[in-house]
């Protein structure tokens, strides 16, 4: 009866590193294809609702924010050579500054489909 007893434990103490992995493996989530397919849906879906906006500011990028961003640029960087000599130009290079990056903020309003108007910051 003793011996039964020691095998019985000897057996359940080899069973629990395979219980262990099991309940390991039952906790991960698992990853379906319909899950998967249905988030990207979603996200195809929010990003339909604001198509419009999305054209609108990627019209405004092409047309307007880059080509005066790049007509800032090169002012920008003329002027930022004198900052130091008058005080003036500091507040001019900053107001650059924000026009130069303006197409970055219109860039990730187009991206998100934003319906505020990127300003520049």
């Amino acid at each position: 009866n003793k011996k039964q007893q020691q095998q019985q434990r000897s057996e359940d103490t080899q069973r629990e590193p395979e219980r262990e992995t099991s309940q390991k493996h039952a906790n991960r989530p698992v990853s379906t294809a319909t899950n998967d397919t249905s988030y990207s849906n979603d996200k195809i879906t929010m990003s339909s609702n604001n198509a419009l906006y999305m054209i609108l500011w990627f019209l405004l990028l092409v047309f307007i924010a880059w080509p005066v961003a790049w007509f800032c640029a090169w002012w920008w960087v003329l002027l930022i050579a004198f900052e130091g000599l008058f005080a003036f130009v500091k507040d001019c290079t900053d107001f650059l500054e924000k026009i130069v990056s303006w197409p970055r903020v219109v860039g990730s309003a187009m991206l998100r489909g934003d319906k505020q108007f990127p300003a520049p910051c």
